[in-house]
């Protein structure tokens, strides 16, 4: 009986391995080509590609299938392919957070004050930088600080006097480390006739 029962174990053991094993030797040299050539023609120039974990199921055209070198090269061909929609599906659709959300738009619109302030350029820098000593004269040197922040912003314009105001504000609130830094920035300006 004891070898009866051994005989049956392996006899398990035996089928259980073959079947484990016949998986991998269902995939002919075709099918292991196609599936590292689409892996490859995926990823194909693009340094921070995962490669997709189930390529499609190989097309059958008449290939050798014991061909590695055939499979690879429809593999990667397909791999370009499916690596091409994929770019353009996401260009057309922008960055989305779930799948039935509406692409999100990280571009700033500018409001309708930003856009007349931006539009009046120098004028506008010169406006606000006499509101800004205006302000610094007052004493309200954090306020001052604001209001040439928000100039640059709404403007984009700079002058060696812009950040020596800055320079002088943060110096009176006792902010040593940015006083150096627009103090630094004024000098180059004036070094270069701004």
């Amino acid at each position: 009986m004891f070898k009866i029962a051994q005989l049956t174990r392996l006899s398990v053991l035996v089928i259980i391995i073959l079947l484990n094993t016949s998986n991998s030797f269902g995939q002919t040299k075709y099918d292991q080509g196609f599936e590292d050539g689409y892996k490859k023609g995926y990823c194909s120039g693009d340094l921070g590609c995962v490669t997709v974990s189930i390529p499609p199921v190989p097309p059958s055209m008449g290939e050798s299938i014991d061909s590695y070198q055939d499979g690879f090269g429809e593999g990667f061909k397909m791999g370009l392919d499916a690596q091409k929609k994929s770019k353009d599906a996401k260009t057309k659709q922008g960055y989305k957070t779930t799948i039935d959300s509406q692409p999100i738009d990280y571009m700033h619109k500018p409001t309708e004050l930003e856009t007349k302030i931006a539009s009046k350029g120098e004028q506008n820098f010169e406006t606000g930088m006499k509101r800004a000593h205006e302000l610094y004269n007052e004493g309200k040197y954090s306020d001052c600080i604001g209001l040439c922040h928000l100039i640059n912003n709404l403007t984009h314009l700079v002058s060696s006097k812009y950040y020596s105001l800055l320079a002088l504000s943060y110096s009176r609130l006792g902010d040593k480390r940015n006083s150096n830094r627009y103090y630094k920035k004024s000098i180059r300006l004036q070094e270069k006739g701004h």
